[in-house]
């Protein structure tokens, strides 16, 4: 990947760091306290939003970083777009395939994540964490949920570029 990384321009250590530090996110994001009845289901749709909201918290917490932020924001992005393209090779779809499957994937994660940006700025109304997705889940679910994203950025406020490039993050304890 060094190579068509080199091609296309990309900044290496941007994309190593972005690996990384998705790698992370997509650990976090599949733990099991997440799914499950009356939380979100384990399905794609519930994996991801789960992903979605956990890419939202942190592209946020890149973005406050300046220049670099946004650079390091833009490979996390590009690294889970190529995670996805990854998957869909691997369940044997060709290169028009993928391309036809990927956009509304990346469409439906980035409407997600400008959901829970909106969530993060706007009042503590409980209706903002529902989606089609988490329709089923508890109140009790979406104020757990709730909770950790407010958890999630106090943490992440704190953290450096450096602390985020290198996935030194710890993710709020999920109960």
């Amino acid at each position: 990947m060094n190579l068509i990384d080199r091609l296309l321009g990309r900044d290496i250590n941007a994309v190593q760091d972005a690996e990384r530090l998705y790698m992370a996110i997509l650990s976090q994001s599949r733990l099991p306290e997440f799914y499950g009845a009356k939380k979100s289901p384990d399905s794609y749709d519930g994996r991801v939003e789960i992903l979605s909201l956990h890419m939202a918290m942190v592209l946020r917490a890149l973005r406050t970083h300046g220049e670099q932020g946004e650079r390091l924001a833009q490979a996390l992005f590009d690294a889970m777009v190529d995670d996805f393209d990854i998957a869909l090779r691997e369940e044997g779809l060709t290169d028009k395939g993928v391309a036809r499957r990927i956009k509304p994937i990346v469409e439906l994660v980035y409407a997600r994540i400008k959901h829970y940006d909106e969530v993060v700025d706007g009042d503590d109304d409980l209706d903002l964490i529902k989606s089609a997705a988490l329709e089923q889940a508890s109140t009790n679910f979406a104020t757990k949920l709730h909770n950790y994203i407010k958890e999630m950025q106090e943490n992440f406020k704190e953290k450096s570029l450096q602390d985020l490039a290198f996935a030194k993050i710890a993710f709020p304890k999920f109960s």
